[in-house]
């Protein structure tokens, strides 16, 4: 536990909201070294690891994550089977990237679910990082279209450029901020304003979106559309189970919802009578159009690799870092990257340790629906957590498509939820205290 009345308190606090802003970052602030990529939010992890285990040594006491159990047996079968890498550099890098992501899931963890308040500083903080980002990426847009100049990381595809701010690619990018758009979509619809009020957050899913748009990332589309979709279900069921009493609210949300499909049918007609050129350059890789399919073969084929790799030796893992060179290794004519990101911790760990972190991720996605959470008299604080639980569920999805499970906004993300979580659990036993 680190005490407010000295310097660490400051220099801990201070370490991880830098290392929630500069998450997402893989082009900026980083640094080569032995053929990795360090990134500046690695380094503020390093450095709050300093503070947080010399302080928790000497006093012995941890406020565990949920889903602690599973998600140390991941991390420690993924360490035993670096006995088993044949590249043994790549696995030590990708093991010290691990130990980062889950010594920064305790490290937030232990220090804001004590307090209710340092919680709801921490989501403040949170929603804020990618209110921010999305400057960052409007900014890169501005400046191209008025000087022509470039910073950052920027994509040409035909006479159309993508913008990713500071990652290496939009679908990196609207990973990222798919959770932040989704948390702050959901409290808007349920009017929750204990962390904003509703005009900041009207303003702040604007930017988003609008910085989602510029992106030209096709999966940050599909997924927020189907967001909305998913969320526009779930409200007709809940008008037909409260027997077709349909509420002034209900109606505001089919109003937008309907317009915001009538703006995307009016853009698509647009664009496909007038800039046709862009429509085939968006879809390349996907095979519509007469355009190459190599893309979506690509991510088939790379899974049926990762597949096979795993029934090669089902119970014992060969590590993360050693799961791409074997790959290289057994299939020499074949490129690969991350296709899908759970099964390659099946390879990677083994069938108990995929099952481990396939368990502890659901858990997380469904913590809002635990029974602790159910004995809290605070639906606003409860809201909170289920949409970011939703955003998490999505994310999820959008990163089993072409990254890994290392990226540390990811596990800033299982951090966050396991922060406030634990705070509700907290909560919930002083009622049963008070009532008792």
């Amino acid at each position: 536990m680190i005490s407010k009345s000295n310097y660490s308190f400051i220099f801990f606090k201070l370490f991880l909201y830098l290392s929630i802003i500069t998450s997402p970052y893989d082009v900026f602030l980083t640094i080569e070294f032995g053929g990795f990529t360090f990134r500046f939010t690695q380094l503020m992890v390093i450095l709050a690891a300093g503070i947080f285990l010399c302080t928790t040594v000497s006093n012995g006491i941890l406020h565990k994550p949920y889903g602690f159990g599973l998600l140390t047996l991941y991390v420690i079968l993924n360490t035993v089977f670096l006995v088993r890498a044949k590249y043994m550099s790549e696995s030590i890098g990708y093991e010290l990237w691990l130990l980062l992501n889950y010594v920064l899931v305790l490290m937030i963890t232990d220090f804001f679910s004590k307090s209710y308040n340092t919680i709801l500083e921490l989501m403040r903080v949170y929603i804020n990082s990618f209110f921010l980002y999305a400057i960052v990426l409007m900014c890169q847009v501005v400046v191209y279209y008025t000087t022509g100049l470039r910073f950052g990381s920027c994509r040409s595809l035909g006479s159309y450029v993508r913008f990713s701010a500071f990652t290496f690619e939009p679908s990196f990018y609207s990973t990222y901020m798919i959770i932040g758009w989704i948390l702050l979509c959901y409290l808007l619809e349920k009017k929750n304003t204990i962390l904003f009020s509703a005009k900041r957050m009207k303003y702040m899913v604007a930017i988003i979106s609008l910085s989602l748009l510029f992106s030209g990332s096709r999966i940050g589309w599909i997924f927020a559309v189907l967001y909305i979709v998913f969320r526009l279900i779930c409200n007709i069921i809940s008008i037909i189970g409260s027997k077709f009493i349909i509420k002034r609210h209900s109606l505001k949300i089919m109003f937008f919802f309907g317009m915001f499909v009538l703006f995307g049918f009016v853009v698509a007609v647009y664009l496909f009578l007038f800039k046709f050129d862009i429509v085939k350059n968006l879809v390349t890789g996907i095979g519509l159009f007469g355009q190459s399919s190599h893309s979506s073969t690509f991510r088939t084929t790379a899974m049926e690799h990762v597949f096979e790799l795993f029934l090669d030796s089902p119970f014992l893992g060969c590590s993360l870092g050693d799961l791409t060179p074997r790959l290289m290794e057994k299939f020499p004519n074949s490129s690969q990257a991350s296709c899908f990101v759970i099964l390659e911790q099946f390879a990677a760990t083994g069938i108990v340790g995929g099952i481990s972190i396939l368990v502890y991720i659901s858990k997380l996605c469904c913590s809002y629906k635990n029974t602790i959470i159910n004995r809290i008299n605070d639906n606003k604080y409860s809201e909170v957590l289920k949409g970011m639980c939703l955003g998490f569920f999505f994310q999820t999805i959008m990163l089993n498509m072409n990254q890994n499970i290392l990226r540390p906004y990811y596990w800033t993300s299982m951090a966050v939820i396991s922060a406030v979580f634990s705070n509700m659990r907290n909560m919930s036993k002083s009622n049963d205290l008070q009532k008792s």
